[in-house]
């Protein structure tokens, strides 16, 4: 048995073999008979070493190994042609490399994938392809994922401007490291400035790999200006993301912003608001916010309000003022050189511009304009400094004066004004609250200079009074005053007494003291410090400042109660006194006596209600302690509304009570209103005018009531038809007076026109007798029979309503009338028939109608002359009654 292993791959196939058997002799060589071998290829294993994982297409390569283990003769097979198959795909196996296995048995692939491998997941497998061995794959698939890269480019913006507030859009597209546009990739930017981040959302695909977002730059949210980096982020499975960052992408530019312009003035005068003089500096101001960090330059304008073409003049610049990077940045400009003729109402404007240049050469040049404001130049302020002639004192009455002295500054420019430079007044009050007209005053070496001479002039109060000096009428200067100053005048007081003036007062009157307290100038002077003393025989009543009325006028009143007071002829002294006058003494003689009125009472009537025509007692109870004869008189008046009048005056000369009677009558015309009182009183009045009255009382003074007496007519008859007529008459008597009335008191006569309704009455006036006459002729409206009548006063404005007590009669006869019906005249009747005969009866009325019930006869002539009588007569009911 021999072992042989040294076949070699080219034995595959037939072979032959025999024996030989060598001795060492060549003839002693046995071959024996060749035999058929046939020879395949090696059994081998193939087993996975390594290669599943991720590998990054393009830029990694990765070891795909496997070892081939022959099994037959138990080693590692070399030189083994191994293939490695991989999928592109992701499906289909492609062959990749066919490689041999080292002395190891070990076949490598140095996997580096590119453009022609789709990224994801691939698979590989390898196998034994040599034709020494038989072919034999590994027992299963691998996996590899293969990853590729993302290239992000940000097509626009791309460095370009963008004012704040608009809108910009990104746009950008995705692709891989073969070129390839990436339609389905997960994108995101962001804008970012320094450590601000402002992600654009929603992110748009456009399908195409392209993917595109707009933002506005001021909403929702602001953002600062300047430039701004774009960050890209993209990421898709099984690449890896990426993060893209654009430098400087775009420039968020704005616009400068002006804001709280103002002009201010100088502080001299206080005020540092928009109007100043002329002198001032006027301070034009305004704050400048440009974020883009540019140079901003801001103009400030001026214009003048043209008071003739009544609109504005044109624009003027004043200068300019710039800044970088302006941020809330006040930027100012002066003007110190307006005069006198500048006064008027101004309007000043800022307007800027940025840098078009900034950051980027060309672009867009932004501007911002503010309102016009308005501004005014005025006149100076003017201050006027006291030098002298405060708190002195002069003489109104003496030969005294002062000067009054102020300086004129100029507040606005700092300076004394030169000599006549401005005009101005000094004005003094005159009553110590209002000021006279003024005393014209120019600069004289700065001074306002005034010297005040009352010299007698009452038109100027004593006390203090107070002055002030004014700029006025001056055309670059303001109108000002000074400060109150003040003078002192003082002069003398005189009295005089108005009332009383020699008037007698009762004992227990009030009397009215009043007296006027005046100066130099005739002038009432108030306030004064007074007291009266009123002195008589053996007496003297003083009355103290503080009871005494002032009248701030001069004018000064006391009621002075006289009650227990002595009786007699009164002298009353006025003093009087009040700071800056001399005291005043003064006494009038005889100024008033006092004594007793005389005096009513017990007043009495003896009735209450009365007719005008009776007699009215009237008493009174009077006296006078000072026995002087007094004037005792009963007054009247009709009514409330009507004046008082005396009726009767009597005297009265008695220091104990007497009792004065009056008797009076009267006359129609005192007859009392209705629905009022007659009012009477006593008065009683003496020499001196004293008087004592009583209390006013009521009495009603009445028509005087009558009595009616018959004349003629009772029981009388009269015709109705044709003018028969009846004189009914009564007498009227006046039982208050006693005596019948006289002519004109009106009466009635009322007649009944069936014996029970009367008529509405005919109204007559009574003649000199006092008769009062109806001449009665009936007519229609009366029936015929026994009428009643009456008769007596009514309605007079003297005398009360009266009737007679009973009624008077008068008989009216009327005229009755036949009329035939049948037969009519001429109609003829057989000797046989019976003839009816039909007739009517009517009154001389022919509202009265057919008469009823009447006593009827009928009678028939014949041819013979001779009468018969028909009967009986029947009376017709119904229809035809009567």
């Amino acid at each position: 048995q021999v072992l042989y292993q040294s076949f070699t791959c080219n034995d595959i196939g037939t072979n032959y073999f025999k024996w030989e058997i060598k001795n060492g002799e060549k003839a002693n060589y046995y071959n024996t008979t060749e035999s058929k071998i046939k020879l395949r290829e090696a059994e081998v294993t193939i087993v996975f070493v390594e290669g599943n994982g991720t590998i990054h297409r393009n830029s990694e390569t990765k070891k795909l190994v496997v070892n081939v283990f022959d099994v037959e003769n138990n080693t590692y097979a070399p030189n083994v042609n191994v293939s490695f198959y991989v999928t592109h795909d992701g499906s289909t196996y492609q062959l990749d490399l066919v490689n041999k296995t080292d002395e190891f048995g070990n076949s490598t692939y140095n996997f580096a994938p590119d453009c022609n491998y789709n990224v994801g997941i691939q698979y590989w497998l390898a196998g034994v392809t040599d034709i020494c061995y038989s072919d034999l794959n590994i027992s299963e698939n691998h996996t590899l994922t293969i990853k590729g890269d993302l290239i992000n480019t940000i097509v626009t913006p791309n460095g370009e401007e963008y004012l704040r507030g608009t809108n910009i859009t990104i746009r950008a597209n995705v692709s891989d490291e073969c070129g390839n546009l990436i339609s389905d990739a997960q994108v995101n930017f962001t804008s970012i400035r320094n450590n601000q981040f402002f992600e654009c959302t929603p992110v748009l695909n456009e399908g195409t790999g392209y993917y595109n977002c707009t933002f506005n730059t001021s909403s929702p949210t602001v953002m600062p200006a300047r430039w701004y980096n774009i960050s890209m982020g993209s990421s898709k499975p099984y690449h890896y993301d990426e993060i893209t960052l654009k430098q400087n992408a775009f420039f968020i530019e704005t616009e400068p912003i002006l804001t709280l312009s103002m002009v201010n003035t100088s502080t001299y005068d206080g005020d540092a608001g928009s109007t100043g003089g002329y002198s001032e500096v006027f301070n034009f101001t305004v704050r400048v916010t440009d974020e883009d960090g540019d140079i901003v330059t801001a103009y400030v304008y001026l214009r003048k309000w043209n008071e003739t073409a009544n609109d504005w003049g044109e624009w003027t610049q004043l200068g300019f003022a710039s800044c970088v990077d302006c941020n809330n940045t006040v930027l100012w400009k002066t003007k110190s050189n307006f005069d006198c003729t500048d006064m008027g109402e101004w309007q000043f404007k800022w307007n800027a511009t940025d840098d078009p240049d900034t950051p980027i050469v060309g672009g867009t040049q932004y501007k911002d304009e503010t309102t016009p404001e308005n501004f005014t130049v005025e006149q100076d302020d003017i201050e006027l400094q006291y030098v002298a002639g405060s708190n002195r004192t002069i003489w109104r009455n003496g030969t005294e004066s002062i000067v009054l002295s102020v300086k004129v500054y100029d507040v606005d420019d700092q300076r004394y004004l030169a000599t006549g430079e401005a005009q101005g007044k000094i004005w003094i009050t005159y009553d110590h609250v209002h000021y006279d007209s003024g005393h014209d005053v120019s600069v004289t070496g700065g001074f306002f200079n005034y010297t005040f001479d009352p010299d007698n002039s009452c038109y100027y109060d004593v006390g203090i009074q107070y002055w002030n000096a004014t700029t006025i009428g001056n055309t670059c200067f303001k109108d000002v005053s000074s400060e109150v100053f003040n003078v002192t005048l003082r002069s003398y007081l005189s009295a005089t007494l108005n009332t009383p003036s020699g008037e007698p007062y009762k004992q227990g009157d009030v009397v009215p003291i009043n007296f006027f307290v005046f100066d130099e100038c005739n002038g009432g002077v108030s306030e004064v410090t007074r007291r009266l003393y009123l002195v008589t025989s053996g007496n003297t009543y003083t009355v103290e400042s503080a009871s005494i009325t002032d009248y701030n006028n001069g004018t000064y009143t006391y009621n002075w109660d006289s009650t227990a007071k002595a009786i007699g002829w009164y002298n009353i002294t006025v003093e009087a006194q009040k700071d800056y006058y001399v005291l005043v003494n003064s006494t009038i003689e005889y100024a008033f006596y006092l004594g007793n009125p005389p005096e009513l009472q017990l007043e009495s009537v003896d009735k209450t209600t009365g007719g005008w025509g009776e007699t009215w007692t009237f008493e009174v109870q009077c006296r006078d302690l000072e026995g002087d004869e007094d004037n005792v008189t009963l007054w009247m008046k009709k009514s409330s509304t009507d004046p008082w009048v005396p009726v009767r005056t009597k005297q009265c000369q008695s220091t104990s009570w007497t009792t004065l009677t009056f008797t009076e009558t009267f006359t129609c015309e005192n007859i009392t209103p209705a629905g009022e009182t007659t009012y009477w009183k006593f008065n009683a009045s003496d020499q001196w005018n004293f008087t004592d009255e009583t209390s006013t009382h009521g009495i009603t003074i009445e028509k005087d009531d009558v009595n009616i007496g018959l004349i003629s007519g009772n029981g009388e008859e009269v015709n109705r038809e044709g003018d028969d007529t009846e004189q009914l008459a009564v007498q009227i008597y006046d039982i208050d007076k006693n005596e019948y009335v006289g002519s004109g008191v009106q009466g009635i006569f009322y007649i009944t026109y069936d014996g029970i309704t009367w008529d509405s009455g005919t109204i007559n006036t009574t003649d000199s007798s006092g008769i009062l006459y109806y001449t009665f002729n009936p007519n229609c409206s009366y029936g015929v029979g026994v009428q009643r009548w009456n008769a007596g006063t009514y309605g007079d404005s003297c005398y009360k309503d009266k009737l007679y007590t009973s009624n008077f009669t008068i008989e009216i006869h009327g005229q009755l009338y036949n009329n035939i019906v049948t037969p009519y005249q001429g109609q003829t009747f057989h000797t046989t028939e019976l003839v009816p005969i039909r007739f009517n009866v009517t009154s001389d009325c022919s509202n009265e109608g057919l008469i009823p019930n009447a006593t009827v006869s009928i009678e028939l002539g014949s041819p013979l002359d001779q009468w018969e009588t028909c009967e009986p007569v029947y009376n017709e009911t119904g229809a035809y009654a009567g």
